[in-house]
């Protein structure tokens, strides 16, 4: 069974990595940095078009990242409490955490 888990979760980070390389992570990571800092700015909305493609490219990296993000923390949580789990030796709290796995 912890073999099972333990690779269940190694696919996990390794799907994790392939969706960072595909969004460019830390490219993503900048260019949300750099657009809020372009909507900051006192004239930011007197191009009203190009506020919007701002906005909009803005929006869609932030929302990648956040999926990202909310993935990687449930797995992390759910590591924490299989590690909780095992050391108070509660076989309800490991199955129930096994069943959120959906191994």
């Amino acid at each position: 069974m912890q073999a099972e888990i333990q690779l269940k979760f190694n696919e996990i980070d390794y799907s994790l990595e392939i969706l960072k390389k595909h969004i460019d992570w830390d490219n993503s990571i900048k260019k949300i940095n750099k657009l809020s800092l372009l909507t900051e700015e006192q004239n930011f909305w007197n191009d009203t078009s190009k506020a919007q493609i701002i906005m909009k490219e803005k929006k869609q990296l932030e929302r990648l990242v956040d999926i990202i993000t909310n993935i990687e923390n449930q797995k992390n949580d759910l590591v924490e409490i299989l590690d909780l789990g095992e050391q108070e030796n509660d076989m309800s709290l490991i199955s129930d955490t096994i069943e959120e796995i959906d191994i």
